[in-house]
């Protein structure tokens, strides 16, 4: 079980959740941020919800991640205004979700957020399981693990973000507009290697935000740049074009 602590939960907002369903074991709870911070460190858990009321909060979230090393944040908050967003980003938060956020929203970032935490305990068994053994590993594995791969969400959070143009789903759109002749780019790819985020919920924050599919605004960005090939360049076949739009192996 992961300990989850508990910081300004609105009334009601998570009532009839089955917390130890979902791996989790409730570690406490804060009713305001001046005591989030003492009573965080006390309980030392792995994952904290953070309830929040305006942008400034996030300085006390910062200090939270400072003092607890390790310890994952869900971010519950009406504001969502770019500067935040990229706050909460650089801290390494998977999750920004609004209020009130819908149950589903919640449940898969939860269910995301453990899977990281289990994954870590494997990494870090695994770690221990190499022991006095890593000096006949390959060069690489040994530079991995000399780089301290096994706290390796830490690492994730120091990755560089692209550019961002407004909240998430601009940050998306700009980003495929800069990678579609990328044949491998997915949804899923861009939110587990760029983001860093559930791909689920991507794509409903995506749909939600722009009343569009992921895949038909890729779509619709290749046609346009397939358009502007045959328009304005020496391409004389179309599967030149197809290839260079990002769609020389889709039919």
């Amino acid at each position: 079980m992961w300990r989850l602590f508990v910081v300004r939960e609105p009334q009601e907002e998570l009532s009839g959740i089955r917390w130890q369903d979902l791996g989790f074991l409730p570690a406490g709870a804060a009713k305001t941020t001046c005591e989030a911070v003492p009573l965080v460190s006390q309980a030392n858990p792995h994952v904290c919800l953070f309830f929040s009321e305006s942008s400034q909060d996030l300085a006390i979230v910062e200090t939270l991640l400072r003092e607890n090393g390790g310890m994952a944040v869900i971010l519950l908050g009406a504001h969502k205004d770019a500067e935040s967003l990229g706050h909460a980003m650089r801290l390494g938060i998977r999750h920004f979700l609004p209020l009130p956020c819908p149950r589903e929203d919640l449940m898969e970032a939860l269910s995301d957020v453990k899977l990281l935490l289990d994954l870590r305990h494997k990494f870090k068994s695994l770690l221990g399981a190499v022991g006095d053994n890593l000096e006949t590993m390959p060069p690489i594995i040994r530079e991995l693990f000399a780089q301290g791969l096994a706290d390796w969400p830490v690492l994730v959070r120091n990755q560089p973000l692209p550019p961002r143009h407004g909240d998430i789903a601009q940050t998306v759109m700009a980003y495929v507009r800069q990678n579609y002749a990328d044949e491998s780019l997915s949804l899923k790819k861009l939110a587990r290697e760029v983001l860093f985020m559930n791909d689920g919920y991507l794509g409903k924050l995506f749909f939600r935000e722009t009343g569009q599919k992921f895949t038909n605004f890729l779509l619709c960005v290749r046609m346009e740049g397939a358009k502007s090939l045959i328009e304005n360049s020496d391409v004389e076949h179309l599967y030149e074009v197809a290839a260079q739009v990002g769609l020389g192996e889709n039919p």
